[in-house]
């Protein structure tokens, strides 16, 4: 009896332990999102300050 016990402790330690992988991996999604999202606007920025510098050459 003892031994079952012990195969469902090891297992719920075990689908806790998922449980907080899973939580984790979330966060680092959500990180991976926002700085996609940031470079995304930095490269709209860039290429919008690009633009202006073309023009303001071709006017010279």
């Amino acid at each position: 009896m003892l031994e079952m016990e012990e195969i469902i402790s090891t297992l719920e330690d075990m689908d806790q332990q998922m449980k907080n992988q899973q939580e984790e991996n979330k966060k680092l999604l959500t990180e991976i999102f926002n700085l996609h999202t940031q470079l995304d606007n930095a490269i709209k920025e860039t290429n919008k300050w690009k633009d202006i510098a073309i023009k303001m050459g071709d006017k010279k």
